[in-house]
């Protein structure tokens, strides 16, 4: 039995951001005696003279809010809900410059695998990169135990469709070894984009402006799952 060559291990870390990211949000919320509420988005807004009423919804019941501020910050992610509604534009890199690796199509598959990290004879890592003649991807840890996220970059002039994921993700561990593949699809890769205007009227009305990357993925790279406004 023999894993995957060519992969470089990266920071030894029991847990991820995404499972991190939520203890921090409320702790620094708490720090600054604020509210943040998981699972509201943001339906509408509209800006008076000296003020902004947001109409948001809490998903799971279904119950609208209407929250009035000095401010709106759009902090929600690369398909920002603000940024769409103040009419401002995506600029940089659009993904259609050829790229060595993280560039054109990629898939990613969310997967549970108990016995990978035994199978690896390898201490705990966070992140663990494939790349050899045959394929180029790389893995991250959601738990330190179980759960990863599988990157994998989709050979040019090659339908997504016609990839067989299982047979990928099976030949990045490099080794027989069981694992259940919980939910995957593609998103493009390469981009590198932020809003072509930070703020509007006043009071100011800011889409984020780190929200770069990809528009179709869950938003990873801005660090907050597909989070739509939320925070009081």
């Amino acid at each position: 039995m023999r894993l995957a060559s060519h992969s470089v291990e990266v920071a030894n870390l029991d847990h991820s951001t995404l499972h991190t990211h939520n203890a921090l949000l409320l702790r620094c919320a708490q720090r600054v005696c604020s509210r943040i509420h998981f699972g509201w988005r943001l339906d509408s807004f509209a800006a008076r003279a000296d003020h902004v009423v947001a109409e948001v919804e809490d998903v799971r019941s279904g119950k609208i809010h209407s929250i009035t501020a000095r401010y709106l910050l759009g902090i929600d992610g690369a398909a920002s809900t603000v940024r769409h509604a103040l009419g401002f534009s995506m600029i940089g890199e659009d993904g259609s410059r050829p790229r060595a690796f993280m560039g054109g199509t990629m898939l990613s598959y969310f997967i549970r695998s108990r016995d990978l990290l035994a199978a690896s004879k390898r201490p705990p890592t966070h992140m663990t990169w494939i790349i050899n003649p045959e394929m180029r991807g790389m893995m991250y840890s959601q738990d330190g135990r179980e759960t990863w996220v599988v990157h994998y970059q989709v050979p040019p002039a090659t339908d997504w469709r016609a990839v067989d994921g299982r047979a990928v993700i099976a030949a990045m561990i490099g080794a027989d070894v069981d694992f259940e593949i919980i939910s995957g699809g593609p998103w493009t890769g390469g981009l590198a984009l932020i809003a072509e205007h930070y703020q509007r009227g006043v009071p100011p009305t800011c889409p984020d402006c780190r929200a770069i990357d990809n528009r179709n993925a869950d938003d990873w790279h801005v660090g907050v799952p597909n989070v739509k406004g939320g925070t009081v």
